[in-house]
């Protein structure tokens, strides 16, 4: 086409040295209209070279990829387009490789390595939507893979009685599938599961203060239980139990704290009632016992020390 465009370039001089101005002008048209033609054309030829070269990239094609790219850029060595294209068509061996290894482990039912691998190949060809897709499929596969385990383990650390395993799995459950209604089943078999180990756990430590004769911490612990099991009748009636020694033991101290006030009918009255009252309690609590046989001691000595009044005739 250059040599074509001397040849009219010649035309024109030669029309104008001769004075030939409308021969001139055709000639001039004729040199534009081929110039538009050889830009029109180059164009197309490089936008030819652009989809053959993206086509072979997509297809994993080196080779013929490469062929068409070096001719894009022949007709057009400014293009950015065609730069990035070379560059992603210099990745084709290592997405090749990468795509090998990605088909053994789909084979191999690795789906945890096959993401792994995928990942690879997007971080260097994020074009590939296929890849992408199956990137989707295998994070969701996986993620109800390890959310069916975690459920599984809540399930059998409930099984166990291990409070602590269970909560540990729930909440890392919970965080990935919160409106799972398995969720919320486990949320509550897992909350009768503390409350129990909580009224047990209160029940052998109110019977361990028992043994202690500690009847304040029998009460306490007892009351505990009790919020957990506000039916049991057994803790029931031994939370009554402990809470009149409890009771007793504090009117017992009060008396025997000050002795010299027994002396007083009221008081004595009183003193006799809690001796009455206590009687039937002193074999589940020595302490309770012992403050009950000094009470009856000290009444007898302010018995004896009673000075003896005239009888009236």
């Amino acid at each position: 086409s250059r040599g074509l465009g001397d040849v009219y370039k010649r035309q024109v001089l030669s029309a104008f040295s001769a004075g030939q101005y409308a021969n001139a002008k055709a000639a001039i048209d004729d040199l534009i209209a081929t110039a538009e033609k050889a830009i029109t054309d180059s164009k197309s030829a490089f936008e030819e070279a652009m989809q053959q070269a993206q086509s072979a990239y997509q297809n994993d094609d080196y080779d013929r990829a490469r062929l068409a790219i070096d001719n894009a850029q022949m007709l057009d060595n400014s293009s950015q387009q065609a730069q990035a294209l070379a560059s992603q068509i210099e990745r084709i061996p290592q997405i090749t490789d990468l795509k090998e290894a990605i088909r053994v482990a789909k084979v191999e039912n690795n789906a945890s390595k096959e993401l792994s691998l995928i990942n690879q190949l997007l971080d260097i060809a994020p074009d590939r939507h296929a890849m992408q897709e199956r990137a989707d499929t295998l994070r969701s596969q996986l993620a109800e893979t390890q959310f069916s385990r975690l459920i599984n383990q809540a399930y059998r650390a409930i099984e166990n009685r291990q409070a602590t395993e269970a909560k540990k799995a729930l909440t890392a459950a919970e965080k990935m599938y919160p409106s799972r209604s398995v969720v919320t089943d486990i949320k509550k078999q897992l909350a009768a599961l503390e409350s129990q180990l909580r009224f047990e756990t209160h029940s052998e430590k109110a019977f361990a203060a028992e043994k202690s004769d500690d009847w304040n911490t029998v009460k306490q612990q007892l009351e505990l239980a009790l919020k957990e099991k506000p039916a049991d009748k057994m803790i029931s009636d031994k939370f009554a139990y402990a809470e009149r020694i409890v009771s007793l033991s504090q009117t017992l101290k009060r008396l025997l704290a000050t002795p010299y006030r027994l002396a007083n009918p009221q008081n004595k009255t009183a003193a006799d009632i809690a001796l009455i009252q206590s009687q039937s309690y002193t074999q589940k609590s020595p302490t309770l016992a012992k403050m009950r046989a000094q009470l009856e001691s000290t009444l007898s000595l302010i018995h004896i020390s009673e000075p003896t009044r005239p009888r009236l005739i």
